[in-house]
């Protein structure tokens, strides 16, 4: 992984579309460490989460070798696709924009891209903090229940359904191991 980043880390629809041009481009989402924080958090054009070892994000931010790109005097790193597969199936787990993330996922995976497996335990970090955390679903229907894209939704939102058996569902897979990435 090497020493701490001195760059922000460029992830969300932005760093997709950098990826894969048909994409669509919203917002400008970034992790960053405390010290990089401190340099752009006036800046209106960013959404930035801060990155501190026990949110699990300092470690994802110090990893290196990654692409660089400039926005609105700026530079980043930018995630690399395996990354950002690794963000949307932690998201996966939670209530939380649950449908835009199954899309995201779904998009990155047709297009291949699998994690690295030097990216897994270091993404786990970040999963053991948001399941502590974060507002976790009830599980507790089938999701057989449930037919339309609309309707699966609903359900992830009133945590009636596991959201990993419901992305399954989605993407009419029995089983895709990373899915059932366990910690």
């Amino acid at each position: 992984m090497g020493s701490v980043s001195r760059y922000p880390l460029l992830i969300g629809s932005f760093a997709t579309h950098y990826w894969f041009s048909e994409f669509r481009k919203r917002d400008i989402d970034c992790y960053a460490t405390p010290s990089v924080w401190l340099s752009i958090r006036n800046n209106s054009n960013f959404d930035i989460q801060l990155a501190v070892k026990s949110n699990g994000l300092v470690n994802i931010c110090n990893i290196q070798d990654l692409d660089k790109i400039e926005l609105y005097g700026v530079k980043f790193k930018i995630a690399d696709p395996e990354m950002l597969l690794l963000i949307k199936r932690i998201h996966l787990e939670f209530v939380d924009k649950w449908i835009k993330n199954v899309k995201d996922y779904i998009f990155l995976w047709k297009k291949g891209i699998k994690p690295r497996a030097s990216y897994i335990n270091i993404f786990k970090e970040r999963l053991i903090y948001l399941r502590k955390y974060r507002t976790k679903l009830n599980k507790n229907r089938s999701v057989d229940l449930y037919n339309s894209e609309i309707e699966l939704s609903d359900a992830v939102e009133n945590r009636e359904v596991d959201p990993i058996a419901a992305a399954l569902k989605l993407m009419n897979k029995e089983s895709v191991s990373l899915l059932s990435m366990k910690c």
